[in-house]
């Protein structure tokens, strides 16, 4: 069941010119749960009584942190991002669904193991979240951060970064590479390419190989493509690596339909619906989604992007055959054992189940 909360803002922090960190008071009644790579959806009022969703990932960690925050960076012509960049003030009130999302990380103080994060741009958020906490949790494992940017003056939590560095000293290691770097900067220079990660990476290799490693991955899509070709050209295992897009559309309307299921196998459908306790026999169209029918028969599922990318509304395929309009957000093992983002899926068979928690 989706929980909504009220949360009063703490703080506002500028981290650069158009990215600041939100904090938000815990309600006086219970402490917001979240796991290290999660997010918040932000439901902002709109024309009528209408609300926009749209997900922003906690950089804060519920294992060093007082208070949540998520980090938010404007987008140009973004219908939220900008309204919270520069708006949001202290003692404000926003409306947030539960921190949801499946690119997280647990940490288990008797593992040791190597955690590689890899990030661009505003992706360093739910990055720096695992960090804090990998780094406080497991006293034995290690966390090599590589980070690409424009310039020094765009890099989200610069700061922070050196004193974590100085803190944890071998155990937290960095690799920063801008783009368009001004004079007098020492460090990697360039896009994080398949081979520049490849270089960057290959002082790493045999941790890369090591089984109990793990890698998150969070930026835009390009970057990602090219980091999984980089992991898997050192040894990787690919059942390690998590991903996490932040540019398919979190803030703005998405330029290209993703692509459609065939239509011969696209018919109106009956599919029994579980959700908070309930079930409901859902009439789909041919060319609705699970979610779409859904809120038309308002039942109020929980959502957030509405393209396939945030896994707000992740349900499982308990029975039947369903199809998904886009799939990058799910990894092998979740596909096969059923799970399903309803925002982007099409029952094929008229015996499907679904079940959203």
């Amino acid at each position: 069941m989706s929980k909504y909360y009220h949360l009063k803002v703490k703080e506002v922090v500028r981290e650069t010119a158009d990215t600041v960190s939100i904090h938000f008071w815990h309600p006086w009644n219970e402490v917001v749960q979240y796991k290290p790579g999660q997010y918040f959806t932000i439901l902002w009022p709109a024309a009528g009584d209408t609300k926009l969703r749209r997900s922003y990932s906690l950089s804060s960690s519920p294992y060093t942190d007082i208070s949540p925050a998520i980090t938010v960076k404007e987008i140009a012509g973004g219908a939220v991002s900008g309204h919270l960049a520069s708006d949001v003030r202290e003692g404000d009130i926003l409306e947030i669904m539960q921190a949801t999302g499946t690119f997280f990380l647990e940490p288990d103080a008797d593992l040791e193991r190597t955690i590689f994060l890899l990030g661009t741009g505003s992706g360093i958020s739910p990055l720096i979240s695992i960090a804090k906490s990998v780094l406080v949790v497991e006293p034995e494992s290690r966390v090599v951060l590589v980070y690409g940017n424009r310039r020094k003056e765009t890099i989200i939590f610069f700061e922070t970064i050196l004193r974590m560095q100085e803190k944890y000293k071998d155990r937290f290691q960095v690799i920063h590479s801008l783009t368009q770097p001004l004079p007098g900067w020492e460090g990697h220079t360039g896009r994080l390419t398949k081979d520049k990660l490849g270089d960057i990476l290959q002082p790493y290799a045999e941790l890369v190989r090591l089984p109990e490693s793990r890698f998150f991955i969070c930026g835009q899509e390009e970057f990602m493509d090219e980091a999984m070709l980089a992991l898997e050209t050192l040894g990787a295992n690919k059942e390690a690596v998590s991903r996490e897009s932040f540019y398919i559309n979190r803030d703005i309307v998405e330029s290209e339909p993703p692509a459609q299921p065939e239509t011969n196998i696209l018919q109106d459908r009956t599919i029994l619906l579980r959700y908070e306790g309930e079930e409901h026999n859902l009439r789909v169209g041919a060319h609705q989604t699970v979610l779409e029918a859904a809120l038309e028969s308002d039942i109020d599922l929980p959502y957030s992007c509405q393209a396939g990318m945030c896994t707000a509304c992740l349900g499982r395929a308990l029975q039947g055959k369903v199809v998904l309009d886009e799939y990058d957000s799910l990894t092998e093992a979740e596909l096969k054992e059923g799970f399903i983002l309803t925002c982007v899926a099409h029952p094929v068979t008229d015996d499907v189940i679904i079940e959203v928690e």
